[in-house]
Protein backbone atom coordinates (compact mmCIF):
# COMPACT_ATOMS: atom_id res chain seq x y z
CA UNK A 1 0.00 0.00 0.00
CA UNK A 2 2.68 2.36 0.96
CA UNK A 3 4.45 1.60 -2.49
CA UNK A 4 1.15 2.25 -4.43
CA UNK A 5 1.11 5.79 -2.81
CA UNK A 6 4.41 6.46 -3.57
CA UNK A 7 4.31 6.19 -6.93
CA UNK A 8 1.27 7.88 -7.22
CA UNK A 9 2.87 10.52 -5.45
CA UNK A 10 5.65 10.93 -7.66
CA UNK A 11 2.95 10.52 -10.81
CA UNK A 12 1.18 13.70 -9.21
CA UNK A 13 4.41 15.78 -8.99
CA UNK A 14 5.54 14.82 -12.02
CA UNK A 15 2.46 15.84 -13.33
CA UNK A 16 2.49 18.72 -12.05
CA UNK A 17 5.41 19.55 -12.84
CA UNK A 18 5.27 19.07 -16.61
CA UNK A 19 1.99 21.81 -16.09
CA UNK A 20 4.07 24.18 -14.22
CA UNK A 21 6.23 23.74 -17.13
CA UNK A 22 3.99 23.90 -19.64
CA UNK A 23 2.18 27.35 -18.31
CA UNK A 24 5.57 28.65 -18.14
CA UNK A 25 6.51 27.86 -22.16
CA UNK A 26 3.14 29.62 -23.14
CA UNK A 27 4.27 32.54 -20.93
CA UNK A 28 7.61 32.51 -22.38
CA UNK A 29 5.90 32.82 -26.39
CA UNK A 30 3.42 35.44 -25.05
CA UNK A 31 5.85 37.82 -24.48
CA UNK A 32 7.97 36.99 -27.16
CA UNK A 33 4.93 37.67 -29.51
CA UNK A 34 3.80 40.87 -27.77
CA UNK A 35 7.74 41.87 -28.21
CA UNK A 36 7.61 41.07 -31.72
CA UNK A 37 4.03 43.40 -32.26
CA UNK A 38 5.92 46.09 -30.27
CA UNK A 39 8.99 46.18 -32.27
CA UNK A 40 7.24 45.63 -35.54
CA UNK A 41 5.28 48.85 -34.42
CA UNK A 42 8.36 50.37 -34.06
CA UNK A 43 9.79 49.65 -37.20
CA UNK A 44 7.05 50.29 -38.97
CA UNK A 45 6.87 54.09 -37.00
CA UNK A 46 10.30 55.10 -37.44
CA UNK A 47 10.30 54.02 -41.35
CA UNK A 48 7.33 56.16 -41.58
CA UNK A 49 8.63 58.82 -39.76
CA UNK A 50 11.91 58.44 -42.16
CA UNK A 51 9.99 58.43 -45.07
CA UNK A 52 8.13 61.28 -44.56
CA UNK A 53 10.99 62.95 -43.70
CA UNK A 54 12.78 61.93 -47.09
CA UNK A 55 9.49 62.31 -49.10
CA UNK A 56 9.26 66.15 -47.78
CA UNK A 57 6.68 65.83 -45.00
CA UNK A 58 3.52 65.57 -45.95
CA UNK A 59 1.97 62.95 -47.74
CA UNK A 60 1.54 63.21 -51.12
CA UNK A 61 4.41 66.06 -51.40
CA UNK A 62 5.75 64.99 -54.07
CA UNK A 63 9.22 66.92 -56.12
CA UNK A 64 7.42 69.31 -58.82
CA UNK A 65 9.48 70.40 -62.06
CA UNK A 66 11.91 73.04 -61.59
CA UNK A 67 14.22 75.08 -64.29
CA UNK A 68 16.94 73.69 -65.55
CA UNK A 69 20.44 76.03 -64.28
CA UNK A 70 21.64 78.60 -66.43
CA UNK A 71 24.26 80.23 -64.30
CA UNK A 72 26.32 79.20 -61.62
CA UNK A 73 27.95 82.55 -61.05
CA UNK A 74 26.37 83.73 -57.41
CA UNK A 75 26.21 87.45 -58.16
CA UNK A 76 24.83 87.40 -61.73
CA UNK A 77 22.49 84.40 -60.01
CA UNK A 78 21.42 86.88 -57.24
CA UNK A 79 21.17 89.70 -59.79
CA UNK A 80 19.03 88.14 -62.39
CA UNK A 81 16.34 86.46 -59.31
CA UNK A 82 16.01 90.23 -57.75
CA UNK A 83 17.24 88.70 -54.36
CA UNK A 84 19.28 90.26 -51.82
CA UNK A 85 22.93 89.26 -50.13
CA UNK A 86 23.24 89.50 -46.44
CA UNK A 87 25.79 88.73 -43.76
CA UNK A 88 26.93 89.32 -40.39
CA UNK A 89 30.54 88.77 -38.98
CA UNK A 90 31.82 85.34 -39.23
CA UNK A 91 32.86 84.94 -35.65
CA UNK A 92 29.80 85.97 -33.94
CA UNK A 93 28.13 83.09 -31.82
CA UNK A 94 30.61 80.35 -32.33
CA UNK A 95 30.85 77.23 -30.45
CA UNK A 96 28.28 79.85 -28.10
CA UNK A 97 25.57 77.21 -26.29
CA UNK A 98 22.47 78.40 -24.74
CA UNK A 99 18.98 77.59 -24.05
CA UNK A 100 17.65 80.77 -23.94
CA UNK A 101 16.02 82.96 -26.46
CA UNK A 102 18.38 84.49 -28.98
CA UNK A 103 17.77 88.20 -30.65
CA UNK A 104 19.22 87.12 -33.99
CA UNK A 105 20.92 90.47 -36.08
CA UNK A 106 19.75 88.85 -39.40
CA UNK A 107 16.40 87.99 -40.16
CA UNK A 108 16.66 84.78 -40.62
CA UNK A 109 19.43 84.26 -38.50
CA UNK A 110 22.93 82.91 -40.28
CA UNK A 111 24.86 83.19 -37.12
CA UNK A 112 25.18 83.40 -33.59
CA UNK A 113 24.62 81.91 -29.97
CA UNK A 114 22.70 78.86 -30.75
CA UNK A 115 21.31 75.58 -28.74
CA UNK A 116 23.23 73.02 -28.01
CA UNK A 117 22.46 70.51 -30.63
CA UNK A 118 22.36 70.63 -34.28
CA UNK A 119 18.94 69.64 -36.70
CA UNK A 120 19.19 66.92 -38.65
CA UNK A 121 19.82 67.44 -42.24
CA UNK A 122 17.00 66.66 -44.21
CA UNK A 123 13.64 68.12 -45.74
CA UNK A 124 10.81 69.42 -43.43
CA UNK A 125 8.39 70.55 -45.59
CA UNK A 126 4.66 69.58 -44.89
CA UNK A 127 6.41 69.33 -40.89
CA UNK A 128 7.21 71.69 -37.92
CA UNK A 129 10.32 73.42 -38.50
CA UNK A 130 13.25 72.60 -35.68
CA UNK A 131 13.59 75.34 -33.31
CA UNK A 132 15.60 78.31 -34.81
CA UNK A 133 18.93 78.00 -32.32
CA UNK A 134 19.14 74.03 -33.78
CA UNK A 135 19.11 75.25 -37.48
CA UNK A 136 21.52 77.95 -36.41
CA UNK A 137 23.65 75.00 -34.85
CA UNK A 138 23.20 72.96 -38.37
CA UNK A 139 25.02 76.53 -40.27
CA UNK A 140 27.39 76.14 -37.90
CA UNK A 141 28.31 72.58 -38.88
CA UNK A 142 28.15 74.07 -42.38
CA UNK A 143 24.96 72.87 -43.27
CA UNK A 144 22.95 75.35 -46.07
CA UNK A 145 18.84 75.97 -44.99
CA UNK A 146 16.51 76.55 -47.52
CA UNK A 147 13.72 78.46 -46.01
CA UNK A 148 9.91 79.00 -46.61
CA UNK A 149 7.51 81.31 -45.29
CA UNK A 150 4.57 79.73 -44.07
CA UNK A 151 1.06 80.11 -46.49
CA UNK A 152 3.83 79.50 -49.73
CA UNK A 153 1.66 78.25 -52.55
CA UNK A 154 1.93 74.02 -52.55
CA UNK A 155 3.15 74.06 -56.12
CA UNK A 156 6.25 75.98 -55.02
CA UNK A 157 7.06 74.21 -51.97
CA UNK A 158 7.08 71.02 -54.20
CA UNK A 159 9.00 72.71 -56.49
CA UNK A 160 11.51 73.36 -52.94
CA UNK A 161 11.11 69.94 -52.50
CA UNK A 162 12.86 68.87 -56.25
CA UNK A 163 15.56 72.02 -55.47
CA UNK A 164 16.61 69.81 -52.11
CA UNK A 165 16.51 66.47 -53.84
CA UNK A 166 18.49 68.10 -56.46
CA UNK A 167 21.26 67.92 -54.08
CA UNK A 168 21.11 67.11 -50.45
CA UNK A 169 23.85 66.69 -49.08
CA UNK A 170 24.72 68.96 -45.75
CA UNK A 171 21.10 70.72 -46.63
CA UNK A 172 18.05 71.33 -44.74
CA UNK A 173 14.48 72.70 -45.95
CA UNK A 174 12.66 74.06 -43.42
CA UNK A 175 9.72 76.34 -42.49
CA UNK A 176 10.57 79.95 -41.52
CA UNK A 177 9.86 80.32 -38.08
CA UNK A 178 11.24 83.83 -37.74
CA UNK A 179 9.02 85.91 -39.49
CA UNK A 180 11.47 86.54 -42.51
CA UNK A 181 10.55 89.42 -44.99
CA UNK A 182 10.28 86.80 -48.48
CA UNK A 183 9.04 84.44 -49.80
CA UNK A 184 11.66 82.14 -49.65
CA UNK A 185 15.46 82.35 -48.23
CA UNK A 186 18.80 80.18 -48.23
CA UNK A 187 21.22 80.54 -45.27
CA UNK A 188 24.65 79.39 -44.07
CA UNK A 189 26.98 80.47 -41.20
CA UNK A 190 27.81 84.34 -41.61
CA UNK A 191 25.74 84.23 -44.89
CA UNK A 192 21.98 84.75 -46.18
CA UNK A 193 20.09 84.92 -49.44
CA UNK A 194 16.36 86.94 -49.63
CA UNK A 195 14.36 85.75 -52.66
CA UNK A 196 11.33 88.08 -52.05
CA UNK A 197 9.25 85.95 -55.08
CA UNK A 198 9.67 82.97 -56.37
CA UNK A 199 10.52 82.94 -59.88
CA UNK A 200 12.18 80.90 -62.55
CA UNK A 201 15.63 82.87 -61.85
CA UNK A 202 15.54 82.26 -58.21
CA UNK A 203 16.76 78.63 -58.19
CA UNK A 204 19.71 79.46 -60.16
CA UNK A 205 20.64 81.96 -57.13
CA UNK A 206 19.61 79.13 -54.28
CA UNK A 207 21.52 76.90 -56.27
CA UNK A 208 24.62 79.39 -56.66
CA UNK A 209 24.09 79.86 -52.87
CA UNK A 210 23.82 76.58 -51.57
CA UNK A 211 27.20 75.54 -53.88
CA UNK A 212 29.50 79.08 -52.85
CA UNK A 213 28.94 78.50 -48.69
CA UNK A 214 27.82 74.44 -48.15
CA UNK A 215 30.67 73.14 -46.03
CA UNK A 216 31.89 76.18 -44.91
CA UNK A 217 31.33 76.61 -41.40
CA UNK A 218 33.35 77.01 -38.22
CA UNK A 219 32.56 73.16 -37.82
CA UNK A 220 33.15 71.12 -40.38
CA UNK A 221 30.94 67.84 -39.04
CA UNK A 222 30.53 64.64 -41.99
Amino acid sequence: MGAREDRRRRAREARQAAEREAARTAARRRLVAVAAGIAAILVLAVGSAALLLRDGGEEGLTPAPIPAPRTSDLDTAVRLAGAERTSHPYAFGINQHTTSRVDYPTNPPTNGPHAPRPAPDGSYAGLPAPPTGEVVHAQEHGRIVFQYRPGLPRETLRQLVALYEESPAHVLLVENATGMPCDVAATAWGQGLLCPRVTPRTFDALRAFRDAFRDRGPELVP
